[in-house]
């Protein structure tokens, strides 16, 4: 499933349980992986967040107590917003920001 919010394109697999989010075409990115299968993905030769993926987003990562963590991880404003609103996938977007 793809969809967007904003200028973010969202996909989620649900086999995997793998979320990616993403804006802009295709490039090649560092790849940063941070705590409870959270990766960021920063454009190379600079500090800009272009993406995230999430491994075990509904059994893990959505169902965590607390994801404030998330806000030192250096997205920008509207992709942090909609990571800590946590949207569920299992059956299509329920709640997006």
């Amino acid at each position: 499933m793809i969809s967007s919010v904003g200028r973010w394109q969202i996909s989620y697999d649900s086999a995997k349980d793998f979320l990616e989010i993403w804006f802009g075409r295709d490039r090649d990115a560092r790849k940063i992986e941070h705590e409870e299968g959270l990766t960021v993905s920063k454009e190379l030769g600079s500090p800009r967040a272009i993406g995230i993926s999430i491994e075990d987003y509904e059994n893990n990562f959505r169902v965590l107590p607390d994801v404030s963590w998330v806000k030192g991880k250096g997205l920008p404003q509207d992709l942090l917003n909609l990571v800590l609103s946590r949207p569920s996938f299992n059956s299509g977007p329920k709640r997006l920001p």
